[in-house]
């Protein structure tokens, strides 16, 4: 009679699961406590509505989280913000400003050095950066439309929830440790 060793298999899958379930605890603690308000991954809806970004889908930037296998990633929990920065998904919009880096020039200021400016989200938080155009003219704050259906898997787990909301730990806490339990449904492209 062969030897079974699915037990093994269960066993390993159970403990990465509460592997996940301890990381995604912690980064609830650091993310409520303020410890971890920059690496947040928590989207304010309003403000994000009101950005320059905010008539964009999630995927215009973020499409490379469709291609994961896991996601959320418990290996990010402890990342900062700018972990995540790839100069690349800022450029493809923003193709004008590595030029205006090499003539010295950022923004209508003139700078030192464009080393400094290498990494966009250490001055800029792309979900609520202000246009400097009339382009959200129109926008009211206060009644921000719908997510398109292709981001609403993205905003039900990334809406922020206020830390003065009657029982924001708790749905903070059983958004994270739903994920680990069952991921969340990849949106199509």
């Amino acid at each position: 009679m062969p030897c079974s060793y699915s037990w093994i298999t269960q066993r390993a899958t159970r403990m990465f699961q509460l592997f996940q379930l301890f990381l995604l605890s912690a980064g609830v603690y650091l993310a409520l406590s303020g410890a971890f308000a920059e690496a947040s991954w928590f989207i304010d809806a309003e403000k994000f509505h009101a950005s320059a970004h905010g008539q964009f889908s999630c995927q215009d930037c973020h499409g490379d989280i469709i291609d994961r296998s896991l996601h959320p990633d418990p290996s990010d929990v402890g990342k900062q913000l700018t972990d995540f920065f790839h100069p690349e998904q800022c450029v493809e919009c923003h193709d004008n400003v590595p030029e205006d880096l090499e003539r010295k020039r950022h923004g209508a200021q003139e700078i030192d050095s464009a080393d400094s400016y290498a990494n966009c989200l250490e001055c800029h938080n792309s979900h609520q950066a202000l246009s400097s155009g009339d382009e959200t003219e129109n926008v009211d704050p206060d009644k921000p439309p719908e997510f398109a259906a292709e981001d609403q898997a993205c905003i039900a787990c990334h809406r922020l929830i206020r830390t003065d909301e009657p029982g924001a730990a708790e749905n903070i806490s059983q958004r994270c440790f739903s994920a680990t339990q069952t991921q969340a449904p990849m949106p199509k492209r």
